[in-house]
């Protein structure tokens, strides 16, 4: 009977027939529904200091009360959401429009207040089923944020409009930061659910970037996106994040080269497939423990593969005598990975890696003589092999006994 006496109380301040009366009169509940929502579940337990009747009927009440205002905020919203679109401006006074600022303004504070202070709880909810009043607590204010970007148009214009994706961003980072150091203080009521806000914040920006003009380039929101689940994979030592992160940050770099003048997949495929690749080769590292050793010797291969395969397509398709420095990039990448081969003690990235140097190799021998009309390479070539393949023999019947250790050290690597 009070909350419904408060409600006719501040409806009876209003004039009626006035402009836009059915929106002012549940702006009018919702700021009654929020003050008793706050008398119930917080002020008559500080007032009346022991639990008695009073206090026991009053936080029956307040899940019902919870229910009634939000349900009035949420038409309240829903009616400046709809003459937004259909009118270009929402029909609300000024008094009006400050009233539900306060009004979700109050409902964020008593939302924390009963997930962080002893005994102000009116659900009397477990210390983790607390993380639901913070949960509430971002609900509202992304309801207030809401409120405001409809009823105040004019904030959002300028430079809000041209680099709200930077924004979002910076919120999410600020949202993992505060989730890390509250974590750190055993405060898990606030860490679990600033972690996950901050982990889904980037969504926004994500798929609703075409939604306004922003001035910040695609691949730039997608790289900081990366950099943030990168981040939470460190902190958190989570594989999902990792993905996402992989994921995030490729998409971006694909989103540039698409938007580059001869950069494209089939102009230069080692651009889009390399990067791709050495993310999954990094990630079956990290996670070679709970991988099977068929899995882990799969995955190499065919990721190195892919990095190999990539470089190669990219010579063929351009042609040596249009780029001469190709092969020496093949060349490269293959020596790394005879490098990384032996330092992790790894077979597959030992053989691709010499294979593929024999191929780089055999390219710039083959550009040299037929493009460039040095035939006597041709001659040199063959000696040369002929004379480290009587070496490699020799080296063999010498030193049987040291060789076949080798394989046999070979054969232990994974």
């Amino acid at each position: 009977m009070l909350a419904a006496a408060a409600v006719l109380a501040v409806w009876a301040g209003l004039q009626p027939g006035a402009s836009g009366e059915l929106l002012n009169r549940a702006v009018a509940a919702a700021a009654a529904g929020a003050g008793v929502v706050g008398l119930y579940g917080l002020g008559f337990t500080k007032i009346l200091k022991k639990e008695n009747q009073w206090t026991a009927a009053a936080l029956d009440v307040v899940p019902w009360l919870c229910g009634v205002t939000g349900a009035t905020l949420v038409f309240v919203l829903s009616v400046e959401t709809y003459e937004y679109f259909a009118l270009g401006q929402v029909l609300i006074g000024r008094t009006a429009l400050a009233t539900v600022i306060v009004a979700l303004a109050a409902l964020v504070f008593a939302a924390l207040v009963a997930a962080l202070v002893p005994g102000r709880d009116p659900l009397r909810l477990s210390e983790r089923g607390r993380t639901v009043y913070v949960y509430a607590a971002e609900v509202l204010l992304a309801l207030m944020f809401l409120h405001i970007r409809l009823t105040l148009p004019e904030l959002f214009t300028g430079y809000f409009s041209r680099y709200w994706p930077v924004i979002v961003m910076c919120l999410a980072f600020a949202g993992v930061a505060l989730s890390e150091w509250f974590r750190r203080r055993n405060q898990a009521i606030l860490s679990e659910p600033l972690e996950r806000t901050g982990a889904l914040l980037p969504l926004l920006p994500v798929f609703g970037y075409w939604a306004g003009n922003p001035e910040v380039h695609y691949s730039l929101v997608l790289v900081a996106v990366g950099g943030l689940y990168a981040a939470l994979a460190v902190l958190r030592k989570s594989f999902g994040f990792g993905i996402l992160a992989t994921l995030a940050a490729n998409g971006g770099l694909w989103y540039f080269l698409d938007h580059q003048d001869g950069l494209g997949l089939l102009e230069h495929p080692q651009l889009w497939l390399i990067p791709p690749a050495l993310c999954v080769l990094v990630a079956a590292h990290l996670n070679r423990r709970q991988m099977t050793a068929e899995q882990s010797t799969a995955v190499r291969y065919g990721a190195a593969s892919v990095v190999y395969a990539a470089s190669t397509a990219d010579i063929f398709l351009n042609g040596v005598a249009e780029a001469p420095y190709l092969p020496l990039v093949l060349a490269a990448f293959a020596i790394a990975g005879m490098l990384a081969g032996i330092a992790l003690r790894i077979r597959a990235f030992l053989y691709l890696g010499l294979t593929f140097l024999m191929l780089a190799l055999a390219t710039i021998i083959w550009h040299a003589g037929y493009n460039l009309d040095r035939t006597w390479i041709f001659y040199v070539t063959g000696i040369v092999s002929g004379v480290l393949i009587i070496a490699l023999f020799a080296v063999f019947e010498k030193k049987r006994e040291e060789v076949l250790r080798v394989v046999e050290t070979l054969k232990n690597w994974d």
